[in-house]
């Protein structure tokens, strides 16, 4: 998934992680294998207990920091959408700063999103006047960085929580995902 995104970014440098394009990629799949099934599975139900824990404890989230008011965009993870960060927008908010969503809906890693994501960084930065703080969330991560190469006289700062920049040849969960909902329908 990530892999695919990287590939296609022609702006994209060979850098500390495997990108199969690069010429330096070695293969590291020897004794490796898939992260448990049991795992994923259970990830839906897992991600509703912390999110019933997350308001339950939302009182002790108080914090004396006051932020500036400069603009965050937050970036959500491969196949969230707005709902998925939506604690976590609220919570930045209540900080003292003014948050944005990344307004793409649900994140399906299409590398088209990078110049959708660039027109709104220059758009925030054109209304707000000041640098823009990228908060991304797994692969939404790998978009504020991207965003940041494309732009750094526009980001303040990158704030990645999650996100494959490491490993991302390795086996996993989520390839298969994304080539399942890539794939061209059939159906007219």
């Amino acid at each position: 998934m990530v892999i695919h995104l990287l590939q296609h970014n022609r702006s994209i440098n060979c850098y500390n992680v495997c990108i199969p394009s690069c010429n330096t990629m070695k293969e590291s799949h020897s004794g490796s294998k898939r992260p448990s099934l049991l795992w994923l599975m259970t990830e839906p139900g897992r991600a509703l207990a912390e999110l019933g824990m997350a308001y339950s404890l939302k009182k002790f989230y108080k914090s004396d920091t006051v932020g500036d008011g400069h603009p965050v965009m937050i970036l959500p993870g491969f196949m969230s959408t707005h709902t998925s960060t939506k604690i976590l927008r609220e919570y930045i908010s209540e900080l003292g700063y003014n948050v944005f969503d990344w307004g793409l809906g649900r994140n399906y890693g299409k590398v088209e999103y990078m110049e959708l994501l660039i027109e709104s960084l220059d758009e925030l930065f054109l209304k707000n006047k000041q640098q823009i703080s990228l908060v991304g969330w797994s692969l939404g991560g790998v978009f504020a960085r991207q965003l940041a190469k494309e732009r750094p006289e526009l980001v303040r700062q990158v704030i990645t929580l999650g996100s494959p920049f490491r490993g991302i040849t390795e086996p996993n969960n989520v390839e298969w995902i994304f080539t399942a909902i890539s794939m061209p329908s059939s159906l007219p």
